[in-house]
């Protein structure tokens, strides 16, 4: 398993609320990747755009088909999406079957 973090040096100011919701949403990402998708690469990105935090993991596991498999999505799919909404953020997942998925993460670093 090779695993990459490319993440911005500056500290990123938000509330514990906020970066609990972050950490949570990027762990299911990871093990989704890892239990799920059964991918031997893993790449985490992190940057900030104006006052928004964008976290995309991508992994060359064996992907899905988003027409079926968003609609059987585990509790964990549905969490991702549930936190980032409590943070007026958002997830989207774009997957194909045997290339891999990426999972783009944005959350707004102050409350709208």
């Amino acid at each position: 398993m090779e695993f990459v973090i490319d993440a911005p040096e500056e500290e990123v100011p938000f509330t514990a609320a906020r970066f609990e919701s972050i950490c949570l949403i990027a762990n299911e990402a990871i093990s989704n990747a890892i239990r799920h998708a059964e991918a031997t690469h893993v790449r985490v990105q992190a940057e900030m755009m104006n006052d928004t935090l964008r976290i995309i993991v991508t992994d060359n596991g064996k992907g899905f088909d988003l027409d079926n498999g968003l609609d059987k999505a585990g509790l964990g799919l549905r969490n991702m999406h549930q936190r980032a909404r409590l943070h007026n953020g958002g997830v989207d997942i774009d997957s194909t079957p045997g290339k891999g998925t990426i999972v783009t993460i944005e959350i707004p670093l102050r409350p709208m």
